[in-house]
């Protein structure tokens, strides 16, 4: 493999890393102004969405996944 496709296939996959961590921290903060468990005013098949945020458990296995990239 040349050194400048090395380079680039390097950089896509830091990027991508970057790209992933940056996508959890702003997903952590609640931005649709709806309290905790209310409803989200969704509704399909008769299951309602409420606003919860993603479970610590995820949130952790997330980062873990960053961290083994």
């Amino acid at each position: 493999m040349s050194t400048l496709l090395s380079i680039f296939v390097t950089l896509v996959s830091l990027g991508t890393i970057v790209g992933c961590f940056l996508l959890l921290m702003w997903c952590r903060n609640d931005k649709m102004g709806v309290e905790e468990g209310q409803p989200m005013g969704h509704a399909f098949d008769g299951i309602e969405e409420l606003n919860n945020p993603l479970p610590k458990w995820w949130t952790y296995m997330f980062l873990f996944m960053i961290v083994i990239g």
